[in-house]
């Protein structure tokens, strides 16, 4: 029971004008009263971090919090109990369930959103490790993605690729870490863009924020693409052939997870990215640069690949939609039975 006497005791315990303002406030005593008393506990918990006292009432305060059921509320209050002193989490919180786009999801999927925010607080993705510390920029920058994609989510409950991108990375199986690299044009005139990589032999991914910053499907796209790589273990790529699969691949989960429309030409683009672009070579030594131009490097310089190559383009322009598992059996019926590709084939990131 919260009686008037514990109150003021509360009150006269934090010594602060707004503490005391917000407690005796009608926005307070307008709560359900199973979550005033969440509020005052963790109130008593923080009372002598400024900081804290000052991230609970600004969340109490906050639109969305108080149009929002009490079950939401205590989900987000007992998630902002676990980092109290985390303004970025905060904002984060009220920055999810403050927009409209979030209030229309089932009440199921709101719940969805706060839990996947607050697993990911968890993990060293967000908190950092030895090595990795991310800046509050940072922090902003992968909690307004991990938010926008648990929103799309909920919004696409039947996209599992997005879904199960997600699980894995709020649950720590795969380490999400950023970086910043602009487009490049190599001295042919072939510009280049990196989204983002998966470190070989680690389940690490790594984003370009520069690449994946204003459209949030862009990121979701990456996210998902990188994500296969590392279940599939690219570690174990150890020819063209192999990496041919793991982007086709790739490619075809990350599109699918943003919600695009994987038809023909969407495959034909594919390929066009993957073998038959121009090769960017370095200036010195005349080598394929990256990853991408030895895949097109070898569909200019092996015949029986680029027959390979020619004929899944042919069958493709006919209407035949190969995802990729078939691209898999194709290049095992064609004689590629390395074992990167015939012991890897995770197509929906679970």
């Amino acid at each position: 029971m919260f009686t008037k006497a514990r109150l003021n005791n509360l009150l006269n315990s934090f010594g602060g004008d707004d503490t005391a303002k917000y407690l005796s406030s009608k926005e307070f005593s307008q709560l359900d009263p199973i979550v005033q008393e969440s509020v005052k506990k963790n109130l008593e918990t923080v009372k002598n971090n400024p900081q804290s006292v000052k991230n609970f009432i600004e969340l109490a305060k906050s639109g969305g919090f108080r149009n929002a059921n009490k079950d939401l509320q205590s989900a987000m209050l007992n998630s902002l109990a676990k980092r109290p002193q985390d303004k970025i989490y905060r904002q984060a919180l009220q920055e999810a369930v403050g927009r409209d786009d979030f209030k229309k999801l089932a009440q199921n999927m709101q719940a969805k959103v706060i839990e996947d925010l607050d697993k990911f607080a968890d993990t060293t993705s967000y908190k950092g490790d030895a090595t990795t510390k991310l800046s509050d920029d940072d922090k902003k920058f992968i909690l307004e993605k991990i938010r926008k994609t648990s929103l799309y989510s909920g919004q696409n409950p039947t996209n599992d690729i997005v879904r199960n991108t997600l699980d894995n990375i709020v649950g720590g199986n795969i380490q999400l870490k950023l970086y910043e690299k602009d487009s490049t044009v190599s001295s042919n005139g072939i510009g280049s863009t990196e989204f983002g990589y998966n470190k070989s032999g680690t389940k690490d991914i790594y984003i370009n924020k520069k690449a994946n910053d204003t459209d949030y499907k862009e990121f979701i796209d990456t996210l998902s693409h990188e994500t296969n790589h590392a279940l599939n273990g690219n570690s174990k790529i150890k020819y063209v052939t192999d990496a041919f699969l793991s982007e086709y691949r790739a490619h075809i989960v990350g599109q699918k997870a943003a919600g695009k429309k994987v038809d023909k030409e969407a495959l034909k683009a594919i390929i066009n990215n993957l073998a038959l672009a121009e090769p960017i070579l370095d200036d010195k030594t005349k080598k394929p640069k990256d990853l991408y131009s030895e895949i097109r490097q070898l569909y200019r310089d092996n015949k029986t690949f680029k027959a390979f190559v020619d004929q899944l383009v042919k069958d493709i322009d006919k209407g035949t939609i190969v995802d990729g598992f078939d691209l898999r059996t194709r290049l095992m019926n064609a004689g590629y039975n390395s074992d990167y590709i015939k012991n890897t084939n995770n197509t929906n990131n679970k």
